[in-house]
């Protein structure tokens, strides 16, 4: 796999990253911050709104956030920023394997659902397919 191409197009992008276990945002977020021009993170969905109503809904071309969260979960996060920005692409990370989550993340307009324990292969590939999206 060539990464060149998601790399230049990283360079310039912004990536907000929501995920409330520690060790999980901590490697996750280093990956991030290296290969994005910007790289924010919140540890549940409450965070990741006040960030967003901060620096505005349209600020970031990411959005990747775990699914399960106390306070606010990453399907109502999502569906509240999907009111400000319709177009803001999002990925879900998720331990979950259950269909009905799935199948509202399909209903909620998620780019791409990538499910935990994650490998960096296919975290990448992830990420280079909603870098794609996310400029179009």
């Amino acid at each position: 796999m060539n990464l060149d191409p998601f790399l230049e197009r990283a360079k310039v992008q912004k990536v907000l990253f929501v995920e409330d276990e520690l060790f999980t945002r901590k490697a996750l977020f280093y990956v991030l911050e290296n290969i994005f021009k910007e790289a924010q993170c919140a540890c549940d969905g409450i965070e990741a709104i006040e960030i967003l109503e901060e620096k505005g809904y349209n600020y970031f071309d990411i959005v990747i956030t775990d699914l399960s969260m106390p306070r606010l979960g990453g399907l109502e996060l999502i569906r509240n920023i999907k009111v400000f920005n319709p177009l803001q692409t999002t990925l879900i990370i998720s331990a979950s394997e259950d269909t009905g989550d799935f199948l509202q993340t399909i209903d909620t307009g998620v780019d791409a659902y990538l499910l935990k324990p994650i490998d960096s292969k296919s975290f990448i590939s992830a990420l280079d397919n909603i870098s794609q999206k996310a400029i179009l």
